[in-house]
């Protein structure tokens, strides 16, 4: 016996060894906030409400990380969840998330917790825990959260309030916009009248975290005073001289597209092109009397799409004079190619260097994107025997990309004007983009959902177009257009899903207050020391816009970018790697690689030395035998050899 538990302490002193250095110092833990989240759960009536109840706690001295303990089992959406209301929390807080840890514990009835609808309120249990205040317990919310702070819709709200009112909850919150929703499968409630008459209890709308706040825990985040103009003097100074640039450029195109249009022999195609012509002429006369009323970007838009009209009208009018009407049309294509070549040549080069450069690099990486796939549509069309309809065509593709890719080059001056900003890390940006993509993904399948319940389908077409080109953008390296074409994508799912909501007849109050949080969300980043070009320009497009939907869109974009425009932490320094953790975190500050490299070691060093303490040692007799027995040969294997890294299916690779 001596030699086993001998072996056995030495195991246990390596493992104790290996771990000491560990306990460091002690985490400043905050008091636990005790909240309950809204649920559903399936059954084999359907879906029904139920409740989760969520401790939160925070440690103002930890480094980042966010653990998550659960039961029953979680899926991979509500991991995630916590992670970006760990984010959001600290941002709108104004604290940095590298220098807190977070533990998020879970306990629900249902089978599985997934789904990230209780986001928004674990963010409020985050800040509340943070801030040290408590959260009332006769309030509960449903709803995911965005990186911008702002709430995202989810399903189940009917039932959701229905369980809230069940468990005693006087004040049910739910993502704003989300008022018409359907309760069974044949019929749809106004929420707020439905909890007010059936349930007895008040359901709110919210659009943001800061509304939840004040409502969950009746303290109030004060919002930065709308005060004086939207669009700034930097932003007008900048704009000003460009803007008026591509009206004159513009002007010069018109010229080039009369002279080559009235050279062109009489034809219907030439007919067709006069029309268009025409149609360019209105367009720029808007885009000048924009420019003389200083809404320069509007100026700039109306003046690209009206040289792109005037350009093909030059290309194809010239196409129809020529007597070599073969190589005409390959010098226009010719031409585009040159020019979209160049863009790519300027923009494939340059990255985001700060927080004052991020848009506009996004910018001009997303428009260089579009000249490319317009100019490789083109191309597509000029097939052996191609039709006329085909070359007319890609003589317009072809203008399109290069009408494009001069404006991408035109947003990398615009940043050229603006002070340096906070240095931005490129894994940073990369981890960001990645999560705002996941959460545009999630919010869009919802809404993808409600409308296909509702007999729709194709109604979010081009948000779906929006996060294919998100992840094409990550696939080459350009995080902020990644970035810029999800938050697009989640601003038009929403917007749709509100209009339906309103049965297409959008109220003024609407709109109002759309221009009112952009308004906000601009001058926020202008606090923050960022002028926000992508956010003013939106603003002031979508103020000139009629289209209900576009107007919201646009607002919508100018609110999610302003937001996200030079917050702390967001992307400006390196992120502290992710917990592999789950559970409730020990009371000490641990540097996790070293723990699990110490556990790991230590328990193979138990566990080998226990084992060999515990199996029987073998007699004299026993290995005088073995060693006078003769060798014998064993089976004939054939073992292939070992498979390479490129032979093994189904590994997950970095591009």
């Amino acid at each position: 016996m001596g030699a086993p538990v001998a072996r056995l302490g030495l195991a246990a002193l390596t493992l104790l060894l290996f771990a000491a250095p560990a306990l460091g110092a002690t985490l400043e833990m905050s008091e636990p906030v005790v909240m309950r989240a809204a649920a559903v759960a399936q059954t084999p009536q359907g879906f029904i409400g139920s409740t989760a109840t969520i401790t939160i706690t925070s440690a103002a001295n930890g480094s980042g990380h966010v653990f998550l303990d659960t039961f029953p089992l979680t899926e991979v959406d509500m991991q995630g969840s916590a992670r970006l209301a760990a984010r959001v929390a600290t941002q709108t807080s104004g604290k940095d998330l590298h220098a807190h840890d977070f533990f998020f514990v879970v306990r629900s009835g249902a089978q599985q917790i997934g789904g990230p609808s209780a986001g928004a309120a674990m963010t409020v249990g985050a800040i509340a825990a943070m801030n040290g205040w408590n959260v009332r317990d006769d309030v509960l919310m449903t709803g995911t959260v965005n990186p911008d702070g702002t709430v995202g819709p989810v399903g189940g709200i009917a039932e959701k309030a229905a369980a809230a009112a069940q468990v005693g909850i006087v004040r049910f919150l739910f993502p704003s916009g989300q008022e018409l929703a359907p309760l069974g499968e044949d019929r749809i409630v106004d929420i707020p009248t439905y909890c007010r008459d059936e349930l007895s209890i008040e359901c709110i709308a919210v659009a943001d975290v800061i509304d939840a706040v004040g409502l969950m825990t009746d303290h109030v985040i004060e919002r930065p005073p709308l005060t004086g103009n939207v669009t700034g003097e930097d932003y007008l100074a900048q704009l000003a001289p460009l803007g008026a640039a591509l009206v004159a450029d513009a002007q010069a195109i018109l010229a080039e597209a009369e002279r080559a249009h009235a050279a062109a022999p009489e034809s219907a195609a030439k007919s067709a092109l006069g029309e268009r012509l025409e149609s360019a002429r209105e367009t720029l006369a808007r885009a000048e009397r924009a420019a003389a009323n200083e809404t320069y970007y509007t100026a700039a838009s109306l003046s690209f799409q009206s040289s792109i009209e005037m350009r093909y009208v030059r290309e194809a009018s010239g196409y129809l004079s020529a007597q070599d009407a073969a190589a005409a049309h390959a010098a226009s294509m010719a031409d585009a190619r040159s020019i979209v070549r160049r863009a790519q040549s300027t923009i494939d080069a340059e990255r985001v260097r700060d927080t004052n450069s991020f848009e506009a690099v996004g910018a001009a990486q997303s428009r260089l994107m579009e000249a490319e796939a317009r100019l490789a549509l083109g191309e597509s069309l000029l097939v052996e025997a191609a039709s006329p309809r085909a070359l007319f065509d890609a003589l317009y593709n072809a203008s399109y990309a290069a009408e494009r890719a001069e404006t991408a080059e035109w947003w990398l001056l615009l940043s050229e004007g603006f002070p340096r900003g906070e240095p931005v890390d490129a894994a940073a940006l990369e981890e960001t983009a990645r999560d705002i993509i996941t959460t545009s993904t999630e919010e869009i399948a919802y809404v993808e959902a409600v409308f296909r319940g509702a007999g729709a389908t194709g109604v979010l077409t081009r948000s779906r177009e929006l996060l294919d080109d998100a992840d094409a953008a990550m696939e080459r390296g350009f995080y902020a257009a990644a970035m810029l074409h999800a938050l697009e994508a989640s601003v038009r799912a929403s917007v749709a899903l509100e209009i339906a909501g309103f049965g297409g007849s959008v109220p003024a109050s609407k709109f109002d207050v759309a221009q009112q949080n952009a308004a906000r969300a601009i001058q926020g980043a202008r606090a923050r020391g960022v002028e926000s070009l992508l956010a003013q320009s939106a603003y002031e497009f979508g103020l000139s816009l009629e289209d209900p939907a576009e107007q919201l869109t646009f607002l919508g974009v100018a609110r999610v970018t302003g937001n996200l425009a030079g917050l702390p932490g967001l992307f400006s320094e390196a992120r502290a790697p992710e917990s592999r953790f789950q559970g409730i975190a020990p009371t000490a500050r641990v540097d996790v690689v070293f723990l699990a490299v110490a556990f790991a070691v230590g328990i193979a060093l138990g566990v080998g030395t226990g084992l060999a303490a515990m199996m029987p040692g073998k007699t004299e007799a026993q290995r005088e035998a073995e060693e006078r027995a003769p060798a014998q040969e064993g089976p004939a294997w054939d073992l292939p050899a070992a498979p390479s890294v490129d032979q093994e299916e189904g590994t997950m690779r970095e591009p």
